[in-house]
C-alpha cells in the first residue's frame, strides 16, 4: 500500500489550485459532490465530445462505443474492488 500524499492529490485536482480571498481552497464538503481529478475531467470531456449516446439502447456506432466504454469502466472498478 502506498502512503497518502496530499500534495499529489492537490496537484491532480484543478479546483484545488484556485485561490479564494488569497487562500488556497481546502474542500471538505463532499456530502453532495466531490472535487474531480484532472484525469476524470479529461476522460469525461472525451466521452461527451466523441461518443455520448444511450448505453445499452442503440444499434448505431456511438451507442455501441458508449456501451463498451461503460462496461469497460465497470470492469476496471470491479477489478480494483476485488484486488483490495
Amino acid at each position: 500500500m502506498t502512503s497518502f500524499d496530499p500534495k499529489r492529490v492537490r496537484s491532480d485536482i484543478p479546483l484545488l489550485k484556485r485561490k479564494v480571498h488569497g487562500q488556497s481552497i481546502t474542500y471538505l464538503d463532499s456530502a453532495a459532490s466531490a472535487v474531480t481529478p484532472r484525469a476524470v475531467i479529461e476522460s469525461m470531456s472525451r466521452y461527451y465530445e466523441t461518443r455520448h449516446a444511450n448505453v445499452h439502447r442503440g444499434v448505431y456506432v456511438t451507442a455501441e462505443e458508449a456501451t463498451a466504454t461503460y462496461e469497460g469502466a465497470r470492469g476496471v472498478t470491479a477489478d480494483a474492488a476485488l484486488s483490495r
